[in-house]
């Protein structure tokens, strides 16, 4: 009867030590969330899963650090996300319809750009909205790094 007073604690104690070490483990290491992801990465996970699921995975994503590669289309004045300017992209992967809603206060930047230049790009994920029922178009809006 002794004996199972103490096995009992150790059993707690032995549970509560894999939970803190599952939870260590599945903690977002810093250096990894400072790097941006490539958009390229993004579709690919994206055309990897189910409709249904992909909103979702976008909505993990909102905030986090992306690069990637567009075709630019237009810009002009148009206020969101705390910045003055917007540039209307199209995604330079052909297999994913993607549109980008680029963000910046630096009105230099665009300038440099006609339509149908590919330029690259890096910034923060502010929110994905689906085009059409598939799920397999979006506009992303990012707000580049000045």
């Amino acid at each position: 009867m002794f004996d199972s007073k103490i096995i009992i604690p150790w059993k707690i104690a032995a549970l509560a030590l894999v939970a803190a070490m599952a939870g260590m483990a599945s903690a977002p290491v810093s250096a990894v969330e400072s790097s941006p992801l490539r958009m390229e990465d993004i579709f690919h996970e994206l055309m990897a899963s189910e409709p249904i699921v992909r909103d979702q995975m976008l909505e993990r994503k909102e905030g986090i650090p992306v690069s990637g590669k567009a075709y630019f289309k237009s810009a002009g004045e148009y206020p969101r996300h705390d910045r003055r300017f917007r540039i209307i992209a199209i995604s330079h992967e052909e297999q994913f319809g993607a549109i980008y809603y680029l963000f910046t206060n630096n009105k230099n930047f665009f300038r440099r750009l006609k339509e149908g230049n590919v330029f690259e790009f890096k910034g923060k994920l502010m929110i994905a909205t689906p085009t059409n029922l598939d799920k397999d178009e979006y506009i992303f809006d990012i707000v580049l790094d000045e």
